[in-house]
């Protein structure tokens, strides 16, 4: 565990929320791809399109871009040349190939002529707990499924901080209801918030830390900006980004959450001492 200097075990002690980002901080955030579902009449080949997806994932950092880049790989298939990529904010990637104009990430994005021949299958991806992502290629809609895993041992580690401190435990995610209900409901976390945008995680933090102190953990790059704003920021060594780790407060350095429970300890200890 790396501390940022003693002042983040006094906050600590000031803070009664501990918030947790969902993938790649609950789970282990490597993404494996399931399946991929051409939606209507089947304008391109399966080939293309996992190269269309490739071209546009090959230079992001989230996992969903991971599982892509790993896929692809695997199979030996080139990324399609992308002009005018551009990052659009918790929504996804865009660009163009030479199919023409091109997105891939979460479904809201689309007009609602173009989810609503989706919207049934999406139910029932997300249902059996899958990450979604959507790729359009001018008008053909692709459906991208994801499986991602729990850490092991955190079952334990919940317990442990329910019985041991006097916490409120919550989840903030910005995947689909369904999906954050499956983790929270397997961990036994009381209280989460789904379907949040980047901006919408940072002001649900902010409510968060005016209320009590917040204390939040979490890994990727969207979650910087929440992790600075919180009374104290934990950020995952080892899967967690750069933007993360120089905003966190605390850096888990092995991914072992585990050590909350020793550190939240640690922290009352100190202050005992001090006092």
């Amino acid at each position: 565990v790396f501390l940022k200097g003693g002042t983040a075990l006094d906050q600590l002690n000031q803070c009664r929320i501990l918030a947790f980002d969902k993938t790649g901080t609950l789970t282990t955030g490597q993404l494996q791809l399931l399946q991929i579902e051409r939606q209507g009449e089947e304008l391109y080949s399966s080939q293309k399109i996992l190269s269309i997806a490739y071209g546009l994932e090959k230079n992001a950092v989230h996992p969903i871009a991971g599982a892509v880049q790993r896929y692809a790989q695997e199979r030996q298939i080139h990324p399609a040349s992308v002009e005018h990529f551009r990052t659009i904010p918790g929504y996804g990637l865009e660009g163009e190939v030479a199919e023409g104009k091109v997105f891939m990430g979460h479904p809201d994005y689309l007009t609602k002529e173009q989810l609503a021949p989706l919207q049934k299958r999406m139910e029932e991806i997300r249902k059996e707990g899958r990450v979604l992502a959507v790729l359009q290629i001018g008008e053909q809609s692709v459906l991208f499924s994801f499986q991602d895993q729990l850490r092991q041992g955190l079952e334990g580690t919940f317990q442990r901080l329910q019985k041991g401190h006097q916490w409120r435990l919550l989840m903030l995610s910005g995947d689909h209801m369904a999906n954050a209900a499956q983790v929270a409901a397997a961990l036994g976390i009381p209280e989460f918030y789904a379907d949040l945008k980047p901006e919408e995680k940072l002001e649900r933090v902010a409510l968060l830390s005016r209320e009590g102190g917040l204390a939040m953990v979490g890994d990727g790059i969207n979650d910087g900006p929440a992790l600075a704003r919180a009374t104290v920021g934990i950020a995952m060594g080892k899967v967690g980004s750069g933007m993360a780790m120089d905003a966190a407060d605390i850096i888990l350095l092995q991914d072992n959450l585990e050590l909350l429970d020793w550190l939240l300890s640690k922290a009352k200890q100190t202050e005992t001492i001090v006092r």
